[in-house]
């Protein structure tokens, strides 16, 4: 396995991103982006209206990855994450 994606409901017009994980000697090959290109394909398919996703806000790497497949900056907000503060942006895509 070289790579995953995970994906939650919401609601019923709602799936969440919650994360795409590739192995770092792959990063880079489009891995990530044809794994996004699924979720957006199921999201579709299951009939769901849009997608969110959460990144760290100093993540820009993931932001650019995100934004380049249509994905558009919502908010930025802190979440405690294990303890500790951490300030994420949400991004939104209509299907």
């Amino acid at each position: 396995m070289i790579g995953f994606s995970s994906v939650e409901e919401v609601e019923s017009s709602l799936l969440e991103l919650s994360g795409i994980i590739v192995m770092e000697s792959w990063t880079g090959r489009g891995v990530g982006g044809k794994l996004l290109d699924y979720v957006i394909d199921f999201a579709h398919v299951k009939g769901y209206k849009e997608i969110i996703v959460k990144t760290e806000k100093e993540n820009q790497r993931a932001l650019n990855f995100y934004k380049g497949k249509g994905f558009i900056e919502l908010k930025i907000f802190t979440e405690n994450i294990e303890c500790k503060n951490v300030l994420l942006v949400e991004l939104r895509k209509t299907l």
